[in-house]
């Protein structure tokens, strides 16, 4: 079985929470593991034909730790994205109270503004990605693995 493709070098900045296309980008390539779900299904659990060969149980268990080291991985990168941008947003506000006649406060706070409701909705797409995934999982390994879910499979 190959490396997880849904990891990150750890050459990666960790300033990525304050440029959103870098962000992004990292959030794309982890994603790779998800959006290639069918293909890395199909090359871990083999036919029938072939399945006499292999441990089924013990393939569904090593992809199923893959995939949820990767969930953790992007839910622990958004949610520290989320808290700073809430304190962008914050140190802002508080700027521009102290002057609020000027329109250089005002516009930096509608930046950071924007940029913590794109990191949030990052959060929804997550958990659309991960639904999708654990039902796609589900469908192939049910019989052979059953993980420790949070909340059951949407079937």
């Amino acid at each position: 079985m190959a490396a997880p493709s849904g990891t990150v070098s750890s050459d990666v900045q960790t300033d990525y929470c304050n440029d959103f296309l870098q962000f992004n980008d990292i959030l794309r390539r982890m994603r790779d593991i998800d959006d290639k779900i069918i293909y890395e299904l199909n090359n871990t659990i083999p036919t029938k034909y072939f399945a006499k060969e292999l441990n089924i149980t013990d393939q569904c268990k090593s992809f199923y730790e893959q995939l949820d080291q990767s969930h953790r991985q992007r839910r622990s990168m958004i949610s520290r994205c989320v808290t700073e941008a809430s304190a962008h947003v914050n140190e802002r506000k508080k700027e521009q109270q102290s002057d609020r006649d000027n329109v250089t406060f005002l516009k930096n706070l509608r930046k950071e503004q924007k940029k913590l409701h794109l990191v949030q909705q990052q959060v929804n797409i997550e958990e659309v990605i991960r639904d999708r995934t654990i039902k796609a999982y589900y469908e192939r390994c049910r019989n052979a693995y059953k993980p420790p879910l949070d909340e059951p499979p949407v079937v």
